[in-house]
């Protein structure tokens, strides 16, 4: 875990170059002892803020994990990184696009998982509004990475033809169909009008999203493993517990 400027080079690519050597030295030294492991690794990094000394939660921090899942993809490793970044203390706007840059970087490299969703302060506080507005978040990177699709239905030049000059596509068949996939469908984010977001008082996103956590915590039961599974769990445990090595103390 470099900090660049402390424990590692303040570049992001002299960054990169340390922690790589890290992870390859500790997947030798895994892969020696028991040849053959199946692995994930994990580029975690930062940089030094120089005016604070604290761990600086800028937009180098999704360059660097972008830059870590593009190493992980030359070797063939699968890939944890850190996102969700922010060295806000509170909910809001800074923690949310601090939070946005870091992780779309990292998801658009291929990362594999991106983890770090709910915290606060560099990862030394977190709260339950504050996961739901990462929850859409990721929605939001998921939908962007998505692309385009492009074929026949989706260029729609039939209905664009049908519509005409002056036209509308509101009553269209084809909207009917594909809105639902097409747009992306906020649940924390407001967009009505501003007479609309005052007559349904005014709130920030912050104070919707703590509505959203209390009623999750209030009235979300989780649905249990099925028995079946369950019982594979046990297994699973059981055998590893037999066959993996002890550990000493």
């Amino acid at each position: 875990m470099p900090i660049g400027g402390a424990t590692a080079p303040v570049t992001l690519a002299g960054s990169l170059v340390m922690t790589n050597a890290e992870v390859l030295s500790g997947v030798c030294t895994v892969q020696l002892a028991s040849p053959g492991t199946n692995m994930r690794v994990s580029y975690i990094m930062g940089n030094l803020d120089m005016k604070t000394g604290l761990w600086g939660q800028g937009p180098e921090e999704g360059l660097l994990c972008a830059g870590a899942a593009e190493l992980a993809r030359h070797y063939g490793f699968r890939t944890t990184v850190l996102g969700f970044n922010t060295g806000c203390k509170v909910s809001g706007a800074q923690a949310s696009y601090e939070k946005a840059m870091s992780t779309l970087l990292a998801v658009l490299a291929g990362a594999d998982i991106v983890y770090q969703a709910g915290s606060l302060g560099g990862g030394l506080a977190a709260s339950f509004e504050e996961l739901v507005i990462d929850d859409e978040i990721s929605k939001a990177v998921l939908k962007a990475v998505q692309g385009i699709e492009v074929n026949d239905e989706t260029l729609a030049v039939d209905v664009i033809n049908k519509v005409g000059s002056g036209g509308h596509f509101l009553a269209e068949k084809h909207t009917l169909n594909h809105f639902k996939d097409a747009v992306f469908f906020s649940e924390v984010a407001d967009r009505q009008s501003y007479e609309s977001w005052k007559k349904t008082g005014g709130k920030t996103m912050v104070k919707r999203a703590r509505e959203r956590a209390e009623e999750i915590l209030r009235e979300h039961w989780p649905t249990p493993l099925d028995k079946d599974v369950q019982k594979e769990i046990s297994e699973i445990i059981e055998r590893a517990e037999k066959e993996l090595p002890k550990t000493t103390s």
